[in-house]
């Protein structure tokens, strides 16, 4: 999928995300790197290490899976990617 966004120039393919550094960025920045709680940043970690990876470029993702209490899965929203787009003002 292809979305373009700013000035014709189309987002970064999943492969070409630098996922590592980002969830390295976001793990370290979150809450102003104030987690002192080993738990809590486990817990970050694991929410970062779900939200960011290529497969959530898949319009079929599943965010919460059905089970434990979920009547059906959550998948991302049908149209988020034209939505996110269309938001951004031309500079």
């Amino acid at each position: 999928m292809t979305c373009f966004c700013y000035q014709g120039r189309s987002n970064l393919p999943p492969e070409k995300v630098p996922w590592d550094a980002l969830k390295s960025l976001l793990s370290m920045s979150i809450y102003g790197g104030r987690i002192d709680n080993d738990f809590d940043q486990r817990l970050l970690d694991s929410f970062i290490d779900k939200l960011f990876t290529p497969a959530t470029f898949s319009s079929d993702y599943v965010l919460v899976p059905q089970g434990n209490g979920v009547v059906s899965s959550i998948n991302i929203p049908d149209g988020i990617r034209s939505v996110l787009c269309s938001g951004f003002p031309t500079l």
